[in-house]
């Protein structure tokens, strides 16, 4: 599906979208390049068509090619950054005002739509089922990102990009009939002072129902025909049941289910999400013995921040064997990781209680106080930090981390910065 990121730069217009101070007018260049990406989106929208045609009447392998091509980057985006980088005049008002047209001929052929994954869906496309779960399953459409209520969407909160919103004509087709919801992160559910609730794992889940051109339906149908269409997803369908599962017996043949198939690939659908899943049947010994050396193997091979700051911290504070992983680039979970490396001398790393806590501390402030599982792994490691320490230093500590954050006007930069300064 598409993917629409809104670039906002309040009060500072004569900035483009790179930061750079935007030029007086266009280039030959630039008109060269606005010119090229008119051209080949025109040429898309045209294949658009055809396709849909052919997939409204029921031709599968153009329903594929139709959902894979409005899903892709389109060609106007590169006109579209030319024109954001140039200051306002007539010559760009008119060229704005002729690509939102090209846009809307867009909308109308299947980019920014459900249309496509969904008629693709029905003709068996496994992809495109995965891709309605994810859909329905986004927190964009039911958190304070984005909210679907009884056919309208209303933006809650702008700081966050907005991956993907049905427009108002697809939003007045789909009737939500019971919200969603999942964690960013599963990887809490190996983290050993939180104790699994009687019911589902996951407090924040509910398998959400809704009814799309007449079909009621909860998004798991959908993983459940892909799934059955390729092993791909099987894993992804028995993590979801896993996380999901209402009581005991239903967590065990989950995990089964989980244990019999083939280990975790690079590139296996919903790694992460499996990934935590198996890590915590070997953690809690479900259905098999405790195993933590093999815990710890999957946490650190897990690709996730989140879980290998755990693995980190299983590995030392059991001496088990272990390969050194790389850190994961990227996002506000690499203050988890930092923060365990340095509270362990993981690896390279020396021990540095004064940077764990600062990672931790500054890992809570970006989160800004949410209660997930992360925020609370970080809430515990500081608290046994601070065992170790009296409470003026405790004391010093935060001033410091504050007297940072404020001399910084908040752009957090990094702990060599903060020490330099």
């Amino acid at each position: 599906m598409s993917s629409i990121v809104m670039l906002v730069a309040c009060g500072k217009q004569e900035f483009g979208p790179d930061g750079q101070k935007k030029k007086g007018e266009l280039t030959a260049d630039d008109i060269v390049a606005v010119e090229k990406g008119i051209a080949e989106q025109r040429t898309v929208i045209e294949e658009a068509k055809q396709l849909k045609a052919k997939a409204l009447g029921g031709d599968p392998a153009a329903a594929k090619r139709w959902r894979i091509v409005t899903s892709e980057k389109p060609p106007l985006d590169a006109a579209d950054y030319v024109l954001s980088r140039v200051k306002s005049s007539a010559a760009i008002s008119a060229k704005a005002i002729q690509l939102e047209s090209i846009r809307k001929e867009m909308r109308q052929s299947g980019w920014e739509s459900l249309r496509p994954a969904w008629n693709s869906a029905k003709l068996g496309d496994a992809d495109a089922q995965n891709e309605i779960y994810d859909f329905f399953t986004q927190e964009n459409l039911n958190d304070d990102r984005r909210v679907v209520v009884k056919g309208s969407a209303k933006e809650a909160r702008t700081f966050f990009p907005v991956v993907y919103v049905l427009p108002p004509s697809e939003l007045a087709q789909v009737d939500v009939l019971s919200d969603s919801r999942h964690l960013a992160s599963y990887a809490y559910l190996v983290d050993l002072f939180w104790t699994p609730p009687a019911g589902p794992w996951d407090p924040f889940y509910v398998e959400g129902r809704y009814r799309h051109d007449g079909v009621e339906f909860a998004p798991r149908d959908w993983l459940a025909k892909a799934a059955t269409g390729d092993p791909r997803f099987k894993a992804k369908l028995a993590a979801v049941d896993f996380v999901s599962a209402k009581d005991d017996a239903e967590r065990i043949r989950a995990a089964k289910a989980l244990l019999s198939l083939p280990s975790i690939r690079p590139n296996l659908e919903g790694r992460r999400m499996v990934a935590s899943c198996l890590a915590a049947i070997y953690c809690r010994g479900i259905s098999v013995p405790v195993d933590l050396s093999k815990a710890a193997d999957i946490m650190l091979s897990s690709g996730d921040n989140t879980l290998i700051a755990r693995g980190v911290k299983l590995v030392c504070e059991h001496n088990l064997p272990h390969t050194q992983r790389g850190i994961q680039s990227g996002h506000e979970s690499e203050g988890l990781l930092y923060g365990a490396y340095c509270k362990y001398g993981y690896g390279n790393w020396h021990r540095d209680f004064e940077r764990a806590y600062f990672e931790y501390w500054l890992f809570l402030w970006r989160v800004n106080g949410s209660p997930g599982g992360d925020a609370n792994f970080a809430r515990m490691e500081l608290v046994e930090l601070e065992k170790q320490l009296s409470a003026e230093q405790i004391v010093s500590l935060q001033k410091k981390c504050w007297i940072w954050l404020k001399k910084f006007d908040q752009k957090s930069p990094y702990y060599e910065d903060w020490l330099a300064r």
